[in-house]
């Protein structure tokens, strides 16, 4: 039944003391109004709603889709202090799961109240009210939006027992004015029963104290117990194994890595930038032996951090405190395969990290590292603008170790130090451009190293003999060939980052993309300069896309949980909601630019077809069995009750019979002589139908002068 009573105010009461309570206190909780005007606004709809929502897929879906619209969009826009929740909060994510509850409870009051309605709308609000319950620290907090609910939260406790009481009230009389109106019929049950379902509803609260004091008295193991099945889900789905590059020596006496030589195109990590990121340093050396570079023994210094909350959300690591650079540009990292030890590749201007781990460091040298640190929350690094070649712009060049060239090589080295470059008269940047060239125009990048004397050191033998190298070599040439010449430099790995994704704005990172480059101090300029030696060449295959079509698509898909997951781990359920749905919407898209996807969309284009024309086919066999005749007095009967509608307000829903919609006498008469033409087996003659259009007209007639 769709009728409704008109302007029903004790329903819309009973709803609102249903509905409200949990709503009000998240609204006092969180200091943001919108939940509670949100809660009201649909509560309105519902009451001013002239019929009653049909139990279809279509009034539920959309119902159901409006209330997850309605409590993602206002998330994304506003964030909850983080002295305002407790742990309950941060497992369930109140944020969400309160506003979703409260909304689907005021949706819900839309329907008609069967007794399944009723009690799906007093289990979401009770859901609701139980997760408003969880504990924290109010004594010392206050409204800014809403300064006058300020003592409500000062004793939220308090409030929370007046509001769970009002509801224990409310519960009873809510299921039972709904039985007892006349006007709502309703299935009646024995006094058994219904003194044993309130019963079953007492229960409730009782169940929710005892809950909660158990989940506080252990406390810890819960918190245990929670981050197990968490990363239980996540590495279900997270790749198994890894692959580490960085470390704190270098040994150009050894060939490639074996995990390079394995797999060069594995993926390591991917980069969501508005731009190509460029170098990531993950290493800085400074002491080179006889083909080993060795990082600087040096104090690292504490990174200042904020952390937004505990198990499920984020910190922020700050690389010098109170530094202020406008509006700073992301760049998002998602890992793979790449397990670096809490080493972070990040370009050289980064001044700030957003990750989930305890605490973090970083050298004089710029090499940040964190500490229990959790790759499947991927990490945000800040810049103040992308420049793919920056460099780290400390520590000042007085570390003696920036100048130092083996006493043994020395005089090997200055040998091979092009006449441009030996130039004092020149600027420093002059003579690492002209270093650069040299190397450009005389050298050839190579992976496959010839063998050598194991008793001549791996750089000489590279300058003078062979010419022939990869990044390493180059970029160890550059660092010792400008030492001798008294230009600090040091010596630097990571990746360079520069495959975007043919099918989305990211970057991939691969194993063949780990890098060695050098940084120069100019003297002049009092700056640090990125130097780039090896041969362009050999940076095309960095930039270069390795993936066919189908096999970016799937690289998409790979990119897109795991930034979901990412935001899952830092706390943010509602742009992991949002990623997953836009990332499908042009995976969908991508997919179908490729051969499979256009075959596969020709299918199911061909099935659909197929089916619609099947349909209609049934449609016309059944309009066949009918006679014209029979079609005409059916579409008089149609347009009546159209008419109908329009002129009385009431339309008959399609469960409705016709003598249980029409109750006047006429009205009736009519009904009956229209079923006995319909549903005989002749078909109506013409005198008949006019019979049926002249009755139509006056009952219309009729009905028009009543009104």
């Amino acid at each position: 039944m769709n009728e409704k009573p008109f302007l029903d105010f004790p329903t819309l009461f009973r709803n609102m003391a249903v509905v409200l309570p949990p709503v009000f206190l998240y609204t006092v909780k969180s200091d943001y109004p919108h939940y509670l005007i949100l809660a009201c606004l649909i509560l309105l709809f519902a009451f001013f709603q002239k019929n009653y929502l049909p139990y279809r897929d279509r009034p539920i879906i959309y119902c159901t889709t409006m209330a997850l619209v309605l409590t993602i969009i206002p998330d994304l826009l506003v964030s909850i202090d983080d002295s305002r929740v407790g742990l309950l909060d941060l497992v369930v994510r109140s944020n969400l799961a309160i506003p979703f509850l409260s909304y689907l409870a005021a949706f819900s009051c839309a329907f008609y109240p069967n007794p399944q309605r009723l009690g799906f709308t007093a289990a979401c609000s009770a859901g609701a009210m139980l997760i408003c319950g969880d504990r924290f620290n109010s004594e010392a907090l206050f409204n800014t939006l809403l300064p006058f609910l300020t003592p409500l939260l000062r004793s939220y406790m308090i409030t929370y027992a007046c509001a769970v009481t009002l509801m224990i009230l409310v519960f009873p009389f809510f299921f039972y004015s709904a039985y007892s109106e006349k006007k709502l019929p309703g299935r009646r049950f024995p006094l058994e029963n219904r003194i044993a379902k309130i019963f079953c509803i007492l229960l409730i609260p009782v169940f929710a104290v005892a809950a909660t004091r158990f989940y506080y008295k252990n406390e810890s193991f819960m918190r245990t117990v929670e981050y197990y099945f968490l990363r239980i889900g996540m590495k279900r789905y997270m790749p198994q194994g890894g692959t580490h590059f960085l470390s704190q020596n270098v040994d150009l006496n050894s060939t490639l890595s074996p995990e390079l030589a394995a797999d060069r195109n594995a993926v390591m990590f991917r980069a969501k930038a508005a731009s190509p990121p460029g170098y990531l340093r993950g290493g800085v050396y400074s002491m080179y032996e006889n083909g080993r570079w060795t990082a600087p023994k040096a104090l690292p210094e504490q990174l200042s951090v904020t952390r937004r909350a505990t198990i499920l959300s984020y910190s922020t690591f700050n690389v010098r405190e109170g530094v202020e650079f406008g509006r700073a540009a992301p760049i998002e990292l998602f890992f793979e395969r790449f397990r670096t030890g809490g080493v972070i590749p990040a370009p050289g201007n980064t001044f700030r990290l957003d990750a989930v781990a305890d605490s973090g460091e970083f050298t004089p040298s710029g090499v940040f590292l964190l500490k229990q640190w959790k790759p499947d929350g991927g990490c945000t690094l800040y810049v103040p603008s992308i420049v793919p070649d920056s460099a780290w712009q400390n520590p000042k060049p007085d570390d003696p170790d920036l100048l130092s060239v083996p006493t043994a090589l020395h005089g090997a080295l200055e040998a091979q130090v092009p006449p441009e470059v030996r130039n004092s008269d020149r600027s420093d940047l002059e003579r690492i451009l002209a270093l650069q060239l040299f190397f450009q125009r005389n050298f050839t990048y190579t992976l496959s190293l010839p063998e050598r004397n194991p008793r001549v050191d791996p750089i000489v033998h590279f300058l003078s003999k062979t010419r022939k190298g990869h990044c390493e070599f180059f970029a160890a040439s550059a660092v010792l060939l400008l030492r001798t010449q008294g230009i600090p430099a040091r010596y630097v790995t990571g990746f360079l980052c520069g495959e975007k994704s043919p099918v989305a704005d990211y970057y991939i990172v691969r194993a063949s993309h780990a890098h060695a480059w050098c940084e120069a101090y100019l003297r002049g300029e009092k700056r640090w300069m990125l130097v780039e030696a090896t041969p362009d060449d050999g940076l095309a295959d960095m930039r270069t896309q390795k993936d066919s079509s189908a096999k970016a698509v799937y690289d998409l898909v790979k990119q897109l949980f795991q930034q979901a997951f990412a935001d899952v781990r830092r706390g943010h359920f509602a742009n992991a909601i949002v990623t997953l749905l836009a990332g499908l919407s042009g995976f969908l898209w991508e997919l179908l630019k490729t051969i499979p996807g256009m075959i596969a969309s020709g299918m199911l284009a061909a099935a659909g077809l197929l089916y619609y024309w099947k349909k209609r086919k049934r449609l016309q066999k059944k309009r066949v069995l009918l006679s014209p005749e029979m079609r005409a007095l059916a579409a008089r009967f149609a347009a009546f009750e159209k008419k109908y509608a329009v002129r009385t307000g009431r339309r008959r829903s399609p469960e409705t019979t016709l003598l249980e919609h029409y109750a006047g006498t006429d009205a009736q008469e009519l009904c009956l002589r229209y079923e006995e033409l319909r549903y005989r087996t002749g078909s109506p003659s013409p005198e008949e139908i006019r019979e049926i259009e002249q009755r139509i007209r006056e009952l219309l007639r009729k009905e028009g002068q009543e009104k």
